[in-house]
């Protein structure tokens, strides 16, 4: 699992809701966090959204809620949950509720690495300490505190990057309902690169997430002395590499045409889409090196295994 979709405060805009439907179909899991409002609701997610789990807390205007429940019961991937719905998606934990200021405090507990709310119909991503919050904003597309319309809003999370990226559906301009989607304005991003690796990529070196924009994610890489990595070849996204410490060497071919490089501080290199490449750790101190990925890295998925160009018995082990 890589993608998750979040939304909010529906309120019966069916024509919006089928936008973002079918704006959301490359996520695995669909979250509502409440004001449905009618029953009818849960039919079109289910229709929208076919083959993989939605979960559905209840807002405050969802007042028929029996019906809700029993129209969710008709359809096998939809799962209410009442006011509250924790779970945990490839390793993050999430907690999942209607109400801003609950979730916020829920948020400073630091129980979860992930709480996702509504409520205020107020588009916000934001980190409290180590959690991440996220409210999606309103499909609905109206206020009701300011009494105006605002922009009609969703979020895809990304379990691998742990990062939001909000969308809105653009203003047809004709007063019809537009189909287009933008990508929706997150806060700046500045992150110190962390003590602690975000994750073992495919190839098992150490990667720590780094600021990225809608078109693109940087990262910074690490290989441990006298260490090989496995060889992979990527599907869907180019990649290019500044290596910032260490000494290493670079296997990449594609098609009949192959190359090992030495690298060191200073050299740059790319990973062209289809390259298979294996590198390794030819010095005594951590081969580091950050990483532009083009477009932003999808997930585990992305990377198939090759044949290897330095044979080692296990990937990521010591030369």
């Amino acid at each position: 699992m890589a993608k998750i979709a979040i939304i909010s405060d529906i309120h019966d805009h069916v024509w919006n809701l089928a936008t973002t439907l079918r704006n959301v179909q490359h996520a695995d899991v669909l979250i509502c966090c409440g004001d449905l409002c009618s029953p009818f609701i849960v039919d079109q997610l289910a229709a929208g959204f076919v083959n993989r789990p939605i979960h559905i807390v209840f807002g405050n205007n969802d007042g028929d809620q029996f019906r809700i429940t029993k129209n969710a019961a008709k359809h096998e991937q939809v799962h209410v949950h009442g006011a509250f719905f924790e779970t945990t998606f490839d390793g993050k934990r999430f907690a999942v509720n209607h109400y801003n200021d609950i979730a916020l405090a829920i948020a400073a507990s630091s129980t979860y690495n992930v709480v996702c709310y509504g409520h205020n119909h107020a588009f916000k991503v934001e980190r409290i300490g180590s959690t991440l919050t996220i409210n999606p904003g309103t499909v609905m597309g109206y206020s009701p505190l300011t009494r105006q319309d605002v922009a009609s809003t969703f979020v895809i999370y990304d379990t691998v990057a742990d990062s939001a990226q909000g969308f809105q559906i653009a203003a047809s301009g004709q007063g019809k309902p537009s189909r287009e989607i933008l990508p929706y304005p997150t806060a700046f991003q500045a992150r110190l690169l962390p003590e602690k690796y975000d994750y073992l990529a495919p190839d098992f070196s150490e990667i720590r997430l780094l600021a990225g924009v809608n078109g693109g994610g940087l990262a910074h890489c690490m290989l441990p002395p006298n260490t090989i990595s496995s060889a992979v070849m990527h599907q869907t996204v180019e990649e290019i590499w500044y290596f910032l410490e260490g000494k290493g060497e670079v296997w990449r071919k594609w098609d009949e045409h192959e190359e090992v490089d030495e690298v060191g501080p200073g050299t740059s290199l790319n990973i062209p889409l289809g390259t298979h490449f294996q590198f390794r750790n030819t010095g005594q101190a951590p081969l580091r090196f950050v990483i532009a990925t083009i477009p932003p890295w999808p997930g585990a998925q992305e990377a198939i295994a090759v044949k290897n160009h330095w044979q080692v018995e296990q990937p990521g082990e010591r030369a």
